[in-house]
């Protein structure tokens, strides 16, 4: 290893590099381009600030209401959260893809814990746990976290369908990821046509064995998942108990 940058959560050096290698290097904290000569991060789309925590100018995306009491600053950089979140393209941070993912397994533990439609519940929380580990790797890889995670949503819905599932899904899902990430002509075809052969073959077997598993498992702790479930959604919606 030549070296290490040491950062706080907001991107700001705790100790300058001295070494030549590092100095030059423009990729800072977060893998963001460091622009040396005005001290500022550009997300690819506008300028951050580490020592305001503030992007320069405002997000474009839309946002009906940016003035109204409680709303998003548009200006903040993760929702101030930068321990949990990260912001590789300055438009916002990557939070509605766990948001998504999180109303997922919640909502597949909700129907296994009160013991309806249990395969479906193992289902959701497959699909949310499995989108999100797609787009880390894809993000690990060189693409981005949005296009694995994407692809790992379609995949995940078709891998639900018996049988053929598990090919039609890791099919898609290559497919999606790569439009993405590449462009609609830039499609790996074969890739995704191996990912299909392969999720056939690796998900079959564990169709209705991984789903009795999950079932089972959470099942056992029904109690602790009634109680996660009901606290979860208590905070999300501030209700009070009478």
């Amino acid at each position: 290893m030549i070296g290490e940058y040491v950062y706080d959560a907001w991107g700001n050096l705790l100790e300058e590099p001295t070494n030549g290698v590092l100095l030059a290097n423009p990729f800072r904290y977060r893998g963001y381009y460091y622009d040396t000569s005005i001290g500022l991060y550009y997300l690819n789309s506008r300028y951050y600030d580490s020592e305001t925590g503030r992007f320069l100018n405002e997000d474009l995306i839309s946002y009906l209401e940016p003035e109204t009491i409680g709303g998003i600053n548009l200006y903040a950089y993760c929702l101030n959260d930068p321990v949990n979140y990260i912001d590789p393209t300055g438009h916002k941070a990557e939070w509605w893809q766990w948001l998504i993912s999180g109303i997922e397994i919640v909502a597949g533990i909700a129907l296994i814990a009160t013991g309806t439609f249990s395969a479906l519940g193992a289902g959701l929380i497959a699909l949310g746990v499995g989108s999100m580990i797609s787009g880390a790797v894809n993000e690990s890889t060189g693409g981005s976290f949005m296009a694995g995670w994407l692809g790992g949503q379609v995949g995940g819905i078709f891998s639900l369908i018996p049988v053929a599932g598990p090919a039609i899904g890791a099919f898609s899902g290559s497919v999606v990821t790569d439009c993405i990430d590449k462009g609609q002509n830039n499609i790996d075809w074969s890739k995704a046509v191996v990912s299909g052969v392969f999720g056939f073959l690796l998900g079959m077997p564990y169709i209705d064995l991984g789903s009795d598993i999950v079932i089972n498992l959470l099942q056992a702790k029904n109690s602790i998942l009634i109680g996660f479930v009901h606290n979860l959604i208590d905070s999300l919606w501030g209700r009070e108990e009478p």
